[in-house]
């Protein structure tokens, strides 16, 4: 009998699209395995977890998740949406100091399933949108076009597309730790309520960084202050101006009007390093602005890491750019 349900812990899920084989314990096959791993993640952060098939035997997703929908209770908080496929795709934990070489290598050539992009957007709306929808496949750092799917303009489909167990682990932490502190304020973006100025700090990155600034940007009020508008969008203001960098304890972003950016070109393959920019933004070279006191050589080689996850070595300038104001 399924745990789910019990009172006072979130509930998580694994989905596996197209069915296959659902985690049945150890000494299975690779996909067997990684379904286990996930499904130990989620239970080691705290939440009631378990995996199940989605739209197997050929019943279309939508049907599947109408069913799913019978029972009457909350949908779960956290949902890893994979393929048995995709799962069952070489080693799929890599540590981000080999997110370049490893995680690349072993998803190198791979294309993100249609499947998947088929179904963030129905999960997402049997979920509705509070709930925090993973994508995993070996396809997220090799498929620009697959993540622009899957994300779609940030709200209707996924919150995070990825190929490594500490990201996922790392977003179980902090969705665990939502809702925790009594809070009274509300997401403009999902409607999440009961959120801490602190927990509203760090809801809106995590969930989303990629959703467009709504149509009303100009007029949206920021649930802290009551502050309606103003030069930066909602995200910026509320990173900025609250939770830790308005206290202090954060280094708040200011501009420096310096700004470095690398180009890096895979030799194997001949592929350029690309960046999914926040907002609905598309791709952008790695890099940003430079800290107080900080070089160029130091700005590009911290922003990749940062950005992308990859350490690079820097082989030489292409160009130098000023202006005045």
């Amino acid at each position: 009998m399924s745990a789910l349900g019990q009172p006072g812990r979130k509930q998580a899920k694994l989905l596996v699209v197209n069915g296959g084989p659902v985690w049945s314990g150890a000494g299975g096959s690779p996909s067997e395995e990684a379904q286990a791993r996930l499904v130990a993640v989620m239970a080691s952060v705290g939440f009631e977890a378990e995996a199940e098939p989605l739209g197997e035997g050929g019943f279309p997703l939508s049907v599947v998740l109408s069913s799913a929908a019978a029972p009457r209770k909350p949908p779960p908080a956290f949902v890893v949406l994979a393929t048995a496929a995709g799962l069952g795709f070489g080693p799929p934990c890599h540590p981000p100091a080999a997110a370049g070489a490893g995680a690349s290598a072993v998803a190198r050539g791979t294309r993100g399933p249609a499947c998947l992009v088929e179904a963030s957007g129905l999960v997402r709306r049997f979920l509705g949108p509070e709930a925090f929808l993973c994508v995993w496949d070996p396809a997220a750092t090799e498929d620009a076009l697959f993540r622009q799917a899957v994300f779609g303009d940030g709200k209707e489909r996924a919150n995070m597309l990825t190929f490594d167990h500490r990201s996922v682990e790392a977003a179980l932490r902090m969705v665990a730790a939502e809702q925790t502190g009594g809070g009274r304020l509300e997401c403009p973006f999902c409607g999440m309520r009961g959120l801490t100025e602190d927990e509203l700090w760090r809801h809106v990155p995590l969930h989303h960084v990629y959703a467009a600034n709504p149509p009303h940007a100009e007029t949206l009020r920021c649930p802290v202050c009551r502050q309606r508008g103003g030069e930066d969008p909602f995200p910026v203001h509320l990173r900025n101006q609250h939770g830790p960098c308005g206290r202090g304890e954060v280094q708040a972003e200011y501009s420096t009007g310096l700004f470095a950016i690398v180009v890096c070109r895979r030799l194997s393959d001949g592929k350029f390093l690309m960046v999914q920019e926040f907002a609905n933004s598309g791709f952008w070279l790695p890099g940003g602005q430079l800290d107080s006191r900080e070089s160029l050589r130091a700005a590009v080689v911290r922003e990749t890491e940062e950005e992308a996850g990859m350490r690079i070595e820097l082989k030489g300038v292409l160009e130098v750019r000023g202006s005045t104001v």
